[in-house]
């Protein structure tokens, strides 16, 4: 299994209720058409209104630097390499930025390749 991790930031010129609502429910579809070698496709937003505070004595409460943590999942080396394959054609990569200049600020976007441990 592979699994990439981003971690992006919302376009400034929209509301939070739009920003969930546009990647949910016209985005997240949208990539999942275009892309089909993505096998699971996780978005996680931040809980701002949480009241969550992880400030400790030593160390300033410190606030997520982005808006969501999305992952893609892919089930082995080929079906990512196709995934990569896919993006690059001009098309589908002007179709995803098209889309996504609505409601991320792509200048922002980090992306990492992460090893998964999970304890029982």
């Amino acid at each position: 299994m592979i699994k990439l991790v981003n971690l992006l930031h919302k376009n400034p010129d929209v509301s939070w209720e739009f920003f969930v609502d546009y990647y949910n429910n016209n985005h997240a579809p949208l990539v999942l058409r275009t892309v089909p070698e993505i096998g699971k496709y996780v978005r996680n937003f931040i809980r701002r209104d949480s009241g969550v505070d992880m400030a400790h004595a030593e160390h300033e409460n410190r606030v997520a630097d982005f808006d969501v943590i999305t992952e893609f999942w892919f089930a082995d080396q080929q079906a990512f390499d196709a995934m990569m394959e896919r993006v690059k054609d001009k098309a589908v990569a002007d179709l995803l930025a098209k889309d996504e200049a609505i409601f991320l600020d792509r200048t922002r976007a980090q992306v990492f390749f992460v090893e998964e441990n999970v304890s029982a």
